[in-house]
């Protein structure tokens, strides 16, 4: 496993993937559970964006890596 890969799911795990503040306590999506958010209002702010990639996460049934993201 290089650094590059434990440091970018490291962040995804640590940042809103709506406001991008970085915290260490964020809800996970509860479809996809790859994506994080400060509380159900950024969540609900970010769903048009990440419907999509909600249900391809979905599909290909576990965490993409950078270059399907």
């Amino acid at each position: 496993m290089n650094f590059y890969f434990i440091f970018y799911f490291d962040l995804a795990e640590r940042i809103c993937h709506s406001c991008f503040r970085r915290q260490d306590k964020l809800q996970r999506c509860g479809q996809c559970k790859f994506s994080h958010y400060c509380d159900r209002t950024c969540q609900r702010a970010g769903w048009a964006e990440h419907k999509q990639e909600c249900a391809a996460i979905k599909n290909y049934g576990k965490a993409p890596n950078e270059n399907i993201r």
